[in-house]
């Protein structure tokens, strides 16, 4: 019997020992993905705060008082990577509506920490996170904005190195120079403070451009207004306080952030023509639904040379249309004209326009809505009003109209030609000036910093 008992108690032991790690390896089984899952997960949490930490440090050896800088880092099993290149920041002055000057174009260098699908890397200033087709801003790049001041601070890493696998490294941080952007009038004479430049255009191309995209738009006052997702670009545009200055003719024209909240928002709006002729015809025209157009033209009679212009918004179903009822004169031998298109000495008619060329997709075979859509204390309202015999001044149809279309679709204006009319037609384009001044909603850009901080990190 003692034998018998001593044999069903090693035999239950055993079979209890066999259940105990049959279900353990079950466990095992069951688990090992939720383990190895938080053991990543736990490894990508270290390395976040890792490479804040090191965006601590270059900010102190950039940017601060210490010029070196000493951090651990664990590679947690994962790669890191120091890189002078991997991405391009490129910053242009635009003038005169299209002419594109740059004021900086360069690699800024990265240090990337991969860990299995996970990247996170560090970049202009900022710590930003990659998985999959998402990328997240774990800390903000260098980008100031204070009052109408903007300050740019690039941080360029010029070193290369590369680790892997576990353990700890050691991981510096060296100052290695630093040189003033802007302003720089030994560069271009316009490359100054207050601002000359009519916008600012900023493109990054980066691999975590996602990130860069959502910072401007939730975090900083500039537009991202080109997204090229194939080459990893956006293009960013921030405006630039308006100045009453003359500046050579071009088109487009851009208004950035009209104040809708003036009910006159056009302070000056002036065009200097140069070397008219017989032919003069233009069209201006905004490319937006509904849609402004300026329509300026020349006729001849009585000795004098007549300017005309009329005022059209709306869109292929609907349109309000206004005209100068006697024209602007000057003498026909002069081949020179000043047109003040705030003028309160210029009247307008509230009509079909006549006699002009019929702009590119657009109709005037019906009349102009009556009684008119923009007219009313609330600009999406209908109004009961009748203008088919109402007179208002140039300036007034001018105001009006501006506000309405920034109300309508965009505080951001552009002003572009029709192809039926090119600018070059019935005037010199080179010789031509015009002065453009509104008032803008802030915040608005008048004063620019840029200044490249070099630095090394090495291992």
């Amino acid at each position: 019997m003692a034998v018998d008992q001593g044999v069903s108690e090693v035999t239950g032991w055993l079979l209890a020992f066999g259940i105990i790690t049959l279900a353990a390896s079950i466990i095992f089984v069951t688990t090992s993905p939720y383990i190895s899952s938080t053991l990543m997960e736990s490894r990508i949490k270290i390395s976040e705060i890792q490479m804040t930490l090191l965006d601590y440090a270059t900010s102190k050896s950039a940017l601060g008082d210490t010029p070196s800088q000493i951090l651990s880092f664990n590679l947690n099993g994962g790669s890191l990577n120091i890189e002078s290149g991997g991405n391009n920041l490129t910053i242009w002055a635009v003038f005169n509506g299209s002419e594109e000057k740059v004021i900086y174009s360069s690699s800024i260098g990265r240090v990337t920490v991969k860990l299995g699908d996970v990247l996170i890397g560090y970049e202009g200033g900022g710590v930003w996170e990659k998985r999959g087709k998402g990328v997240v801003m774990l800390s903000p790049p260098e980008f100031h904005y204070k009052v109408d001041t903007l300050t740019l601070p690039i941080v360029k890493i010029a070193s290369r190195a590369s680790a892997a696998g576990d353990g700890v490294i050691e991981m510096g941080v060296k100052k290695d120079g630093l040189k003033v952007v802007y302003p720089n009038a030994s560069l271009d004479s316009r490359f100054i403070n207050p601002l000359k430049c009519d916008y600012l255009k900023i493109q990054i191309n980066s691999e975590f451009w996602q990130g860069w995209k959502k910072y401007f738009e939730e975090r900083s006052d500039a537009e991202v207004t080109t997204v090229d997702e194939e080459n990893n670009t956006i293009i960013a545009v921030m405006a630039v306080k308006s100045a009453p200055v003359s500046k050579v003719y071009g088109l487009p024209i851009r208004i950035s952030r009209l104040n809708t909240t003036d009910e006159e928002p056009i302070n000056e709006f002036e065009i200097n023509f140069v070397g008219l002729s017989s032919n003069f015809d233009l069209i201006w025209r905004t490319n937006t639904d509904p849609e402004l157009l300026i329509l300026m033209k020349k006729t001849q009679g009585g000795g004098y040379n007549h300017f005309e212009v009329a005022v059209v918004y709306g869109n292929d179903t609907w349109y309000e249309s206004w005209q100068t009822t006697d024209g602007f004169d000057w003498d026909i031998g002069s081949d020179t004209y000043t047109l003040d298109l705030l003028s309160v000495d210029a009247n307008m008619t509230y009509q079909k326009p006549q006699g002009f060329t019929s702009p590119t997709g657009f109709s005037f075979s019906s009349q102009p809505v009556d009684p008119t859509i923009t007219w009313g204390t609330n600009v999406n309202v209908t109004d009961s009003g009748d203008f088919s015999v109402a007179t208002k001044t140039l300036r007034e149809v001018i105001e009006h109209y501006f506000r309405v279309l920034a109300i309508q679709t965009s505080p951001d204006i552009v002003i572009d030609e029709d192809p039926k009319t090119p600018a070059s037609q019935g005037f010199n384009e080179q010789l031509t000036t015009y002065r453009l001044f509104v008032d803008q909603q802030p915040p608005i850009i008048t004063y620019l910093h840029v200044i490249e901080h070099t630095i090394e990190i090495f291992i």
